[in-house]
C-alpha cells in the first residue's frame, strides 16, 4: 500500500503532466490562432490591394503618377510615399523624383535632407538648403551635405541664424567644397551680409569643369587666389567683404582669378571699394564679357573711372552701376555720368520709382534729402546700355544726349525734375513716352518746356485716380506750353487713360469712358496728330524698363 508520500509524488506528477498537456494544447491554439489573424490580415491586404489596384489613382502608369509627384514641394512628397505600397514603390524606385531638393535644416538636424540625397543616390541632384541653427550645429549640417557633392549639378547654401534676435554670426566660417564634376551652380550667402564665408574649391583637375554661375556673399578677394581653373564659368557675382574707405584693394587675385574665367559673360560686384585702385593704367580684358554690375562706396568720380577702365568696360554691352557715400546712411546722393564709350545715346528710360538693382541689397535706395532718387537706362546706336541707380537729378545727364536721343521714356516726377526751371533741348528725339498724369504740371510755373523739333509720336500713360479728370483742353495745354516747337500735326498721338495709386496698387479697378466722353475727346484732338489713338475698356498692365512701378491703362 502506497505511503502518504508516494500519493503525494503521484499527485504532483499527474498535475505537472496536466499542466504541460495544457500548455502544449495552449500553444497549439495560440498558433491556430495567430495562423488564423495572419490570414485575415492577408486577406484584408488582398482585397485591401484589389481595391486600391482598381482605383482611379493607382491605375495610372508609373511615369504619369511620377509626373505628378513632381509637382509636390519636399515635405508632402515624404509623405505621398507612404500613402500606399504602389506609390511607395514608384516613388522610391525613381531617383530624379528626389534629386530637387529645398528644405531648412533647424538646429542640425540633417535625417531629411541625408534622406533626400540617399534616395537621389547618384542622380544630378539641385539643392537649395537654408541653415537654422547656432554655428555648430550648422558646422555639423554642412558637413554632411557636402558629403554628396559629388553628384550635385546646383548648391544653393543659405545660412540664416538660430532665428533669435540676436542671430548666430558666420563671420569666418570655412567651406571647403569637394570636387563636384557635374556641379553647374553654387551659390553660398549668409542672412548678415557682412559675414565674410571663406569658400574653398578644390584645386584638383577638373574639380569644376562643369561650373557656370557662382554667387558669393561678403569674399575675401585673397581667397580669390585659390580659385582653380573655371573653364565653363559664364556668371560670377559677390561681394566684396572687410573693405574700408580708403583700403587697399587685392586687385591681382580678383585679376588672377577672372583670368581663370575665359567664357565669363555676366559679372557683378558688390561693396566695391572704387578708390582702392591705385594704377589708372591697370585694365583687364575679357574678350566674353557682356554684362557687368558695379555697386560701391564712391567718393570721387575718377575712381569710378578707373574701374570701369580696369574691367574694359568700353567692351562691354550692359553696364549697371550704383553708388553711396556711407556718411551715416545710404542717403547721400552721388553724381553719375555715363562713360565716354556710349556716347551716341538713342533710347533713355528715367524712372523716379526704382527697384533695388539686384547687384546691392534687398532694402530701397534714396537720394538727396531722403527723397527716393532717380534711374536711369541708356541705349546707344550699338544696342550697347548703360543703367544708372541712385542718381540725383536726371537732367545731369539726359542733357548731354541733346543731339543723339531718338526716344524718351520718362516718369512724371521725373519730368518735373528734369525741366526745373530751365528747358531742356533735344533735337534729335522723334518719340517721347510720358507716364504718369502729366496735367498737373502746367500749374507749375517753375517747370520749362521741353523743346523737341523733331518730335514725331507722343505717348501718354494717364494714370490717374479718375479717368475722366483730364480731357482735351488739359492735353492741348499741356502740348502748347511743356513741349514745344514741334511741327504740327504729329505722325501719332496715343492717350491711355487709367488709375494707378503707387501705396494702393490693389486699389486699381477698370473703369471705362462713356462713348460722348471720347467722341468729344477725339475730336477736339483731331486736328494734333495725323493718327488719333485713346484706348478706353479693359484694363492692362504695363511695366517700367528696371522699375517696380506699374501703371493701369484702359485699352
Amino acid at each position: 500500500m502506497p505511503s502518504d508520500v508516494d500519493t503525494k509524488l503521484q499527485d504532483l506528477v499527474h498535475e505537472s503532466l496536466t499542466r504541460v498537456c495544457a500548455d502544449a494544447q495552449l500553444d497549439r491554439l495560440r498558433f491556430t490562432y495567430v495562423a488564423h489573424i495572419a490570414a485575415i490580415q492577408a486577406t484584408f491586404r488582398a482585397f485591401a490591394f484589389s481595391v486600391n489596384a482598381v482605383a482611379p489613382v493607382n491605375r495610372l502608369p508609373p511615369d504619369v503618377l511620377l509626373e505628378i509627384l513632381a509637382w509636390l514641394p519636399c515635405s508632402a512628397l515624404v509623405k505621398a510615399s507612404h500613402v500606399c505600397s504602389y506609390w511607395r514603390s514608384t516613388a522610391l524606385a525613381s531617383a530624379t523624383l528626389w534629386s530637387s531638393i529645398i528644405l531648412d535644416v533647424t538646429h542640425g538636424k540633417t535625417d531629411q535632407l541625408v534622406g533626400f540625397l540617399r534616395r537621389a543616390k547618384n542622380a544630378p541632384t539641385s539643392v537649395a538648403v537654408r541653415f537654422r541653427g547656432t554655428l555648430r550645429q550648422t558646422k555639423a549640417a554642412l558637413s554632411a551635405l557636402l558629403l554628396h557633392t559629388h553628384h550635385m549639378k546646383a548648391l544653393d547654401i543659405f545660412l540664416g541664424g538660430d532665428g533669435k534676435e540676436v542671430g548666430v554670426r558666420f563671420d569666418g566660417l570655412k567651406l571647403e567644397i569637394p570636387p563636384s564634376p557635374p556641379m553647374e551652380s553654387l551659390i553660398v550667402r549668409s542672412y548678415i551680409w557682412r559675414d565674410c564665408i571663406y569658400v574653398e574649391l578644390s584645386s584638383a583637375h577638373g574639380s569644376f569643369g562643369s561650373l557656370r554661375r557662382l554667387y558669393l556673399g561678403a569674399t575675401l578677394l585673397s581667397s580669390f587666389a585659390l580659385l582653380p581653373d573655371l573653364p565653363s564659368l559664364t556668371d560670377l557675382r559677390f561681394q566684396v567683404g572687410k573693405t574700408y574707405r580708403g583700403s587697399p584693394f587685392d586687385f591681382k587675385s580678383l585679376e588672377d582669378a577672372l583670368r581663370k574665367c575665359p567664357l565669363l559673360s555676366r559679372l557683378v560686384i558688390s561693396d566695391m571699394p572704387y578708390d582702392g585702385l591705385d594704377d589708372p593704367n591697370r585694365s583687364i580684358n575679357l574678350p566674353n564679357l557682356r554684362h557687368l554690375g558695379l555697386a560701391g562706396y564712391v567718393d570721387r568720380l575718377e575712381s569710378m573711372r578707373m574701374m570701369l577702365k580696369f574691367l574694359s568696360s568700353f567692351n562691354v554691352q550692359h553696364v549697371s552701376m550704383y553708388g553711396y557715400a556711407l556718411e551715416g546712411s545710404f542717403s547721400q546722393a552721388l553724381d553719375f555720368v555715363i562713360e565716354e564709350d556710349t556716347p551716341n545715346v538713342v533710347d533713355a528710360y528715367i524712372t523716379r520709382y526704382s527697384a533695388p538693382p539686384g547687384i546691392q541689397y534687398d532694402s530701397p535706395f534714396y537720394g538727396r534729402d531722403d527723397e527716393t532718387s532717380f534711374s536711369l537706362r541708356a541705349v546707344d546706336n550699338r544696342k550697347f546700355t548703360r543703367t544708372l541707380y541712385c542718381l540725383p537729378n536726371p537732367r545731369d545727364v539726359i542733357t548731354g544726349y541733346s543731339t543723339t536721343l531718338q526716344r524718351l521714356f520718362v516718369d512724371v516726377q521725373s519730368w518735373r525734375h528734369l525741366l526745373a526751371s530751365t528747358s531742356v533741348t533735344l533735337v534729335a528725339l522723334e518719340d517721347l513716352f510720358i507716364f504718369g498724369d502729366p496735367f498737373w504740371i502746367i500749374g507749375l510755373h517753375q517747370v520749362a518746356p521741353l523743346r523737341v523739333p523733331s518730335v514725331k509720336n507722343i505717348t501718354i500713360y494717364i494714370v490717374s485716380h479718375q479717368p475722366e479728370e483730364w480731357n482735351a483742353e488739359d492735353v492741348q495745354e499741356f502740348l502748347d506750353k511743356q513741349i514745344t516747337d514741334f511741327t504740327s500735326p504729329l505722325e501719332t498721338l496715343r492717350l491711355y487713360g487709367g488709375e494707378f495709386d503707387l501705396d494702393c496698387w490693389d486699389l486699381a479697378q477698370e473703369a471705362e469712358l462713356n462713348a460722348s466722353y471720347l467722341v468729344d475727346v477725339r475730336s477736339a484732338l483731331q486736328d494734333r496728330a495725323n493718327v488719333l489713338d485713346i484706348r478706353n475698356g479693359k484694363l492692362r498692365r504695363v511695366r517700367i524698363p528696371f522699375s517696380s512701378a506699374e501703371a493701369y491703362w484702359l485699352s
